[in-house]
């Protein structure tokens, strides 16, 4: 029987329900025969985790390490969350409150290894950051992280061995200064004895002190064994939290009694210890984080105001006024945690005046002043009860008007307000900007424009209360403001009106000069012909009536006098500048449309005839304006010929044609320097710089190279080797044109850097040359024959099966892909894929050169589960247990029984390794016929039944 004495429903502190990560977490396993084990690791982790650093899921994959007797890495797994859930507190007594954002969030992951029998223990490993940083039993905990992990022992005396699973989960939340007791047992399913203790949580860091970046796919869980823990000050494993009496395990039970008396978070760790015949065989461990709070109790009963359809104040003491619009009252109910209700409605010598409802509507028979009382969960402990005064006066109505006027001015406030029983005597007004009044109709002014809600209650001699709110509005005075164009003589001057009002609009404008109207609009046009200052005034008025006046001043000013660049000639492509004087800002554009400078004195390039126009403006921002006419004279014709080459020692003549005037440079080198067609003599490659010159002393350019050929100087790449069907690029300079031969092999035969990729080892001669020499190179590239690569022949396996894939042909072997393999760089390697796979198996030689074979692992999905047609249960060693002799694509047996002719189960198990011997309630089973059925779940998701006959003999 469990016991359970904790009230799960409590008041977190902000601390407490800020925090979350990871709480806890258990792994454990389950032999399923034939060296397979199938593992669960549960992690516990807060639902409302948040904030940097914090798990708000569970990890996808989970990285599971799994360790050698010598803590080697012998496998590492990449695991996907199964089944995910959340574990809120449960409600078991209507006198507390549950937190609604507490609850702890479980992640199941399952996984199954094949462990060859007596090969000694494997540790089964995973690890993760961090822990909440608000626990207070451990130190720096938001830095510290978690490890779990089981030990399997292989040995053939205790083979096929199943850890105990904890049978209850643990409390998310306890009360602190209550009792607590909490049953953590387990069960064994092979009987075996249990002992219970507590025990210090394990970090997430190894003993070397590395830890473990589970966010990282490239890390694994570092190698056992790992570090504890570190408890602050006054904490051990044997006392982890603060409690009188002390927290303690019962080693026999696990049952966990003790009452905590601090508040905060906590870390327990539980180990349980497995016997078999006095003998330790394996440890399961459990660590969680207990929150301890202080529990309050939650139920309240609230009778809340009523709306302003039937308005309702409040009084002092828990009493309230009803006021006062009719005979029926709706009361409505704020009460919590309430599961009944029993509401009173204080009619004097009426039994019938009462109600079970949650939110009743009573209609009171006369006015008058009635006592009501709601008893919330009535014969509870937790009860609690409201007491309301409720009176009947109706008719009564709070009313107001009020004059709106504009900012600077009074609003004067008329009351309005009528009762049909009694007069009323007295008003409160809030007049929305923090001021107050007890005047009936009282004056107010505002300190600023703007909407204020305006509340009047006012109260009758009958004590009826009546509330009322309006919006009513200070109007704002708008701000009057203008701009306008610059003041030139004779040039068109804009005015426009720039006033702002706070809200509202401008409805209204007198423009006055000299105080004489001469417009009623927004915005104006006008131009003057003499120069002159006059004021100018502009009155605005709102669509409310508010006013006001701006005047300023306004001078009309003389338009600039300038200067600017005379008309001009120049040649195409010369630059010149120009120039203006006059104002202060200066805008140049060319006929052609394009806008040319901002600048005073630009300067421009000259590419065809065309006239510039100058606006200068002043400091008064008066405009004037010029033009002038640019004449571009184009270049003359020009040639000094096409590039071209000449051997080391031989003259070369020049061909240049153009206008009239001729010049070569660099002119000493040349025959005549001054005529079109001189005869050059170089010794290195050279740039001959053609000048001539028009008419109108416009000048143009040509160039022309001539290339030096010299005798070749060649370079090759060295002798190399390469493996057969590999590539290599060649590299050779020195020279314009090229040759290789033989032309086997090569990309191309005639460029200086070919891609080679030879047959068979070769010696490539190579003509280098240009136009005027040659010379020859040779390299040799050596061809190394490739490994022989074999994989194996093909090979199939039943589903969970492994096969031994062996290699042969090099020295070095690498298998792709890695999935299902234990090892992929040695040539022997057992692979267990769960589909149909194809390997590709690569062998490198002392050469380094590589080659290739596959082979393919069928995998036969073929379900099956196999049961005998009769047994023997007589201890002869022979076929003595009805079981499940041969189970393929089987990942978890469901269920296994076994019913005799008259319909009784003899027989019931979910482990697939045990069998039915024959007894039934200790008794042995007579020789007869018995039906069977079996249900069991495969790799692949689908359920299987088999049922039949069994016939026991003896």
């Amino acid at each position: 029987m469990k016991h359970f004495s904790i009230i799960l429903f409590f008041v977190f502190s902000s601390l407490l329900l800020k925090a979350g990560h990871i709480v806890g977490g258990e792994f454990y396993y389950t032999c399923l025969g034939n060296n397979q084990y199938e593992f669960t690791l549960k992690v516990y982790r807060d639902c409302f985790a948040s904030g940097p650093n914090v798990a708000t899921s569970f990890d996808e994959p989970a990285y599971i390490g799994v360790f050698d007797g010598n803590n080697n890495l012998d496998e590492q797994l990449d695991i996907y969350l199964e089944s995910e859930r959340n574990i809120p507190p449960v409600p078991s007594n209507p006198c507390f409150q549950a937190p609604a954002n507490i609850c702890v969030s479980e992640g199941t992951y399952r996984f199954i290894l094949t462990l060859p029998a007596n090969t000694g223990t494997y540790t089964i490993t995973y690890q993760r950051c961090c822990r909440n940083g608000t626990i207070i039993n451990i130190t720096q905990p938001g830095a510290t992280g978690a490890s779990y992990y089981t030990t399997v022992n292989t040995n053939g005396n205790i083979a096929c061995n199943n850890s105990p699973t904890f049978d209850e989960f643990p409390p998310i939340v306890i009360c602190a200064n209550d009792a607590l007791v909490f049953d953590h047992a387990a069960t064994d399913p092979d009987g075996d004895r249990l002992e219970y203790e507590f025990y210090t949580p394990l970090n997430s860091l190894n003993q070397n002190g590395f830890g473990l970046d589970q966010n990282n796919p490239a890390n694994y869980p570092s190698e056992p064994p790992y570090i504890p823990v570190n408890w602050s000050g006054g904490f051990n494993a044997n006392s982890p939290l603060s409690a009188n009496p002390q927290l303690t395990i019962n080693p026999a039970t696990g049952l966990i009694t003790g009452t905590p008396n601090q508040i905060g978070q906590y870390v327990v760790g539980v180990l349980v210890k497995e016997y078999r015949n006095n003998v330790l065989i394996g440890e399961t461990r459990r660590d969680f984080q207990f929150n301890v709070t202080q529990c309050l109790s939650g139920v309240v009963a609230k009778v809340p105001t009523l709306n302003n359809t039937d308005p309702i104040a409040a009084g002092t003491d828990g009493i309230y006024t009803y006021a006062c619009s009719g005979f029926s009252v709706n009361f409505r109910n704020q009460s919590v945690l309430g599961t009944t209700y029993l509401w009173d409605f204080g009619v004097q010598n009426i039994a019938a005046d009462t109600s079970n409802l949650f939110e009743p509507t009573y209609t009171y028979p006369d006015t008058g002043t009635y006592f009501v009382r709601l008893i919330v969960n009535p014969g509870f402990s937790c009860a609690d009860t409201a007491l309301v005064t409720i009176r009947i006066y109706p008719q009564f109505n709070t009313d107001f008007s009020a004059v709106e006027q504009c900012e600077n001015i009074a609003i004067n406030f008329f009351d309005s307000s009528t009762s049909s029983f009694n007069d009323v005597n007295s008003w409160n007004w809030s007049f929305g900007d923090g001021t107050t009044s007890n005047q009936q109709n009282p004056q107010h002014l505002y300190q600023t424009a703007g909407q204020y809600t305006v509340r009047l209650i006012s109260t009758s001699l009958k004590g009826c209360i009546d509330t009322i709110a309006k919006t009513i509005t200070q109007h704002p005075i708008p701000i009057a403001d203008f701009s306008n164009t610059p003041t030139c003589i004779n040039t068109p001057i804009d005015f426009t009106d720039e006033s702002t009002v706070t809200f509202g609009n401008v409805t209204a404008w007198d423009w006055r000069a000299n105080n004489a109207n001469v417009n009623n609009s927004g915005t104006f046009t006008t131009t003057y012909n003499s120069l002159q200052t006059f004021s100018l005034t502009l009155v605005v008025t709102s669509n409310f009536g508010c006013k006001d006046t701006v005047t300023k001043s306004i001078t009309v000013y003389p338009l600039p006098v300038i200067t600017f660049s005379p008309d001009t000639e120049t040649c195409f492509g010369d630059t010149i500048q120009l120039f203006a004087t006059g104002g202060v800002r200066y805008d140049w554009v060319a006929s052609s449309g394009e806008t040319i400078s901002n600048n005073q004195n630009p300067i421009i390039v000259s590419d065809q005839t065309k006239s510039y126009t100058v606006t200068v403006t002043d400091a008064n921002q008066c405009q004037s304006s010029g033009s002038l006419n640019l004449t571009v004279f184009t270049l003359p014709p020009i040639n000094a010929g096409a590039d071209d080459f000449v051997c080391l020692g031989d003259t070369y003549q020049l061909n240049g044609s153009g206008s009239v005037v001729f010049s070569w440079s660099p002119g000493d080198v040349l025959s005549d320097s001054t005529i079109a067609n001189p005869i050059a003599t170089v010794t290195d490659t050279t740039t001959f710089v053609f000048t001539t010159i028009s008419q109108q002393g416009c000048a143009n350019y040509d160039t022309i190279t001539i290339n030096v050929q010299k005798p070749i100087v060649p370079t090759i790449s060295a002798d190399t080797f390469i493996c057969r069907k590999d590539s290599i690029q060649l590299l050779a300079t020195g020279g314009t044109y090229y040759n290789w031969s033989p032309a086997t092999g090569l990309s191309n035969a005639n460029v200086a850097s070919p891609l080679a990729s030879p047959e068979n080892t070769t010696t490539y001669l190579l003509v280098i040359a240009n136009d005027c020499f040659n010379d020859t190179v040779q390299t040799t590239i050596t061809v190394f024959d490739l490994p022989v690569a074999y994989a194996g022949v093909d090979d199939t396996v039943y589903r969970a099966d492994s096969t031994l894939l062996i290699g042969s042909g090099g020295l070095e072997y690498l298998w792709q892909p890695s999935y299902g393999l234990r090892d992929s760089t040695s040539n022997t390697v057992y692979a267990r894929p769960f589909f149909t796979t194809e390997y590709i198996l690569q062998v490198s030689d002392e050469n380094n050169c590589k080659d290739t074979d596959t082979v393919t692992v069928f995998v036969d999905a073929t379900t099956l589960l196999l049961l005998p047609t009769a047994f023997s249960p007589n201890n002869d060693g022979v076929n003595d247990v009805f079981r499940i002799l041969r189970a393929l694509n089987i990942y978890k047996l469901l269920e296994f029984r076994v019913f005799n002719r008259w319909g009784v189960m003899v027989f019931e198990t979910n482990d697939i390794r045990t069998g039915w011997d024959g007894t039934f309630k200790g008794e042995p089973q007579p020789v007869e016929v018995y039906q069977f059925f079996a249900r069991a779940t495969t790799y692949d998701g689908e359920i299987i039944i088999e049922k039949g006959n069994v016939t026991l003999v003896r």
